[in-house]
């Protein structure tokens, strides 16, 4: 019931590879929110956001 659950077996010596693979990436990656943000590529649309949601809300109200 619910779900269906799904395994694999990893049997050396074929699958020696996919072993190794997942011990090497066992470590999560973080990545640096201050370099990410002040790289020229990102580009912050929050006030755009904001101001569009604000515009959307405004538009269903009757009373103006």
């Amino acid at each position: 019931m619910g779900s269906d659950l799904f395994s694999a077996q990893i049997i050396g010596p074929h699958d020696t590879g996919i072993s190794e693979s997942i011990l090497a990436n066992l470590d999560s990656k973080r990545w640096d929110a201050d370099s990410a943000l002040n790289d020229p590529l990102c580009i912050d649309r929050t006030r755009e956001i904001v101001e569009g949601y604000f515009d959307h809300i405004a538009s269903l109200t009757q009373y103006k």
